[in-house]
C-alpha cells in the first residue's frame, strides 16, 4: 500500500507568506497559509490515513460567515469585510455535504 506524501507547514512558509503580502493582517496571512496546507497535501494524507477507519473528511472552506468574530479583533482595528453568510446557512450546507458524501466544499459551494 502506498502512502500519501506528508506536507508540513513550517515557520519558513509563514514568513514567505508575510513577505508576499505586506501591510495586511498578520494573523489572517498565517491562517491562510495553514488553510492552504490543510486543503492541499495534508488533507489528502489525513483522508488516506482515516479512510480505513471509516472516517470521512470534508474539506469545507466557507466564505466569511457572520459569527461576530470580525467585530472583535485580537489586535488593532477590525477588518473591513463585506456582509458574510449566516451561520445557519453554512451549517446546513455542511450537513448536506455529509448526507451527500461530498469531499470538497470550496467557498463557491456555499452560494
Amino acid at each position: 500500500m502506498s502512502r500519501a506524501p506528508a506536507l508540513t507547514v513550517t515557520a519558513s512558509h509563514v514568513e514567505r507568506a508575510r513577505a508576499m503580502a505586506p501591510g495586511t493582517v498578520t494573523r489572517m496571512r498565517d491562517l491562510s497559509v495553514l488553510v492552504a496546507g490543510a486543503s492541499g497535501g495534508l488533507g489528502t494524507a489525513i483522508r488516506h490515513e482515516l479512510r480505513w477507519m471509516g472516517i470521512r473528511l470534508i474539506d469545507a472552506r466557507p466564505p466569511h460567515t457572520e459569527t461576530g468574530r470580525a467585530s472583535r479583533p485580537l489586535a488593532g482595528t477590525e477588518p473591513r469585510l463585506p456582509h458574510g453568510l449566516e451561520p445557519d446557512a453554512v451549517a446546513a450546507r455542511v450537513l448536506a455535504a455529509v448526507v451527500d458524501d461530498e469531499r470538497d466544499l470550496p467557498s463557491g459551494a456555499f452560494g
